[in-house]
């Protein structure tokens, strides 16, 4: 009988210790499998898990214009703080609206800085007529020095438009504006968010210096036609979800030492004693399981048109909320390293957010391509249409879609003006209205392209 009792309290203490482990192995079989069967169910669909798998999946154009790009941000020379504060765009203090005139203090500014670029803009513009362009990934997302010269390189670009119409150049204008939208799409395929980022940014840099150029100046039929085609990447968005791709190559490296450098290779703020011990838990695997999962997820949802991915995209933001506690890698924030987070959010959370600036770029291009059709309809016809549907097909194949709720974009036209316009993240039609910046009309209000009408009213 004693040895009984001894033998009961000893399998009640067995269980208590092993409750922990037990629990974790029950997540991880509730889960749908083993860690392992994470990982073979993504190669089986041809996706990368390494970063040197990452770099093979991403394909070797046969003409690249990497190369050409880099020697263009090698002879970048970077403004004066006194000339800084004095350009439009590197300032802050952003382009006049309602087409009025650059003033002269900012004039004499960018001709200056384009000046001084003068090398760069012209390789520039030659990297812009190649296609394909492929940068090396071998080394991981910290080293990835062209993301951030690509955004410069746009703003330079931006203001050599800029100035070539306020110069009365229209031709030339149409010609830095489609080397800027060609230099921003030159990261299209890259597998990396960040690069997907920037180039989101590039084109929201384009937009603002086009708003100015097509209402400041009157372009002809040919010049709002390149325009119009050179925005079409970014109006038919394909490519965002390979930068989540990249973000689970990332991720599997930091966490996981057996398919990537692990904590140490990205800085002694990730040596932190409560991740390293719970990368040797029962909970490692489920954890990680568990946030594959949601980037699962947000990778299906973003191949999608982004009218048709906000289900999917607030499935794995909802997994991410929910994630269990101690689940310490799916909730991880950051932990004090540079890593960009919204609010102290999860860090996978913050990726799938950034499919918002996907939404922003889609919309505000589509608008764009949408005014453009409406001016060259009003060239050709000497009056405004009356809806979007009468610019199609000869101007645009049909009316295109506002990724916010699905629905055809909005038109309105008044005696000096007309507005094509995105309801915006707030989803709701605030008319129209033309906000104070691109950024103020994403936050709370509608995404707008306003021309004047007649010019320069």
């Amino acid at each position: 009988m004693k040895r009984n009792v001894i033998v009961s309290v000893g399998a009640v203490i067995a269980v208590v210790l092993l409750l922990p482990i037990l629990a974790g192995v029950t997540r991880w079989v509730g889960g749908g499998g083993s860690l392992q069967q994470e990982y073979d169910r993504i190669r089986a669909e041809g996706q990368p898990l390494t970063y040197e798998e990452l770099d093979a999946w991403y394909e070797r154009p046969a003409d690249n214009a990497a190369d050409l790009y880099v020697k263009a941000f090698d002879a970048h020379v970077e403004p004066s703080p006194e000339l800084q504060a004095k350009l439009p765009l590197e300032s802050g203090s952003g382009l006049p609206r309602r087409g009025q005139p650059l003033p002269e203090t900012a004039h004499l500014a960018t001709q200056e800085h384009v000046r001084l670029n003068s090398r760069s803009i012209a390789l520039l513009h030659e990297a812009a007529t190649r296609p394909h362009c492929r940068y090396d990934l071998r080394k991981g997302p910290l080293e990835l020095p062209y993301v951030q010269r690509t955004r410069w390189s746009a703003r330079l670009l931006a203001e050599q438009a800029v100035l070539l119409a306020d110069t009365g150049d229209l031709e030339g204008a149409t010609k830095s504006l489609v080397a800027l939208f060609a230099v921003g799409n030159s990261t299209e395929n890259e597998p990396m968010l960040l690069s997907q980022i920037v180039r989101c940014n590039c084109a929201l840099i384009g937009l603002d210096a086009l708003k100015w150029v097509v209402r400041w100046a009157p372009l002809n039929d040919a010049e709002l036609a390149k325009l119009s085609d050179a925005l079409d990447p970014f109006s038919n968005e394909r490519t965002f979800w390979r930068g989540l791709v990249g973000e689970r190559c990332t991720w599997i490296g930091v966490w996981d030492t057996r398919m990537g450098p692990g904590l140490g290779a990205y800085g002694p703020e990730l040596n932190i004693d409560a991740l390293k011990k719970h990368i040797q838990s029962a909970l490692f695997d489920a954890d990680l399981v568990y946030m594959l999962r949601i980037l699962d997820i947000a990778i299906q949802g973003a191949k999608l048109p982004p009218e048709e991915s906000h289900s999917k995209l607030q499935e794995a933001t909802k997994l991410a909320q929910e994630a269990p506690s101690d689940y310490l890698i799916t909730n991880w924030n950051g932990g004090g390293t540079p890593t960009v987070v919204f609010d102290g959010e999860s860090n996978v959370f913050a990726g799938i957010r950034f499919t918002g600036l996907r939404d922003r770029t889609v919309a505000g291009s589509r608008t764009a391509a949408a005014a453009l059709a409406v001016k060259r309809y009003q060239l050709q016809n000497g009056a405004l249409p009356d809806s979007l549907g009468q610019v199609v097909p000869r101007y645009m194949p049909a009316v295109p879609l506002d990724p916010y709720d699905g629905q055809p974009l909005r038109y309105r036209k008044e005696a000096d003006k007309y507005v094509v316009y995105s309801i915006s993240k707030n989803g709701r039609d605030d008319g129209g209205i033309e906000g104070s910046d691109m950024k103020q009309e994403w936050e709370s209000g509608d995404i707008t392209f306003t021309v004047p009408h007649p010019y320069r009213q």
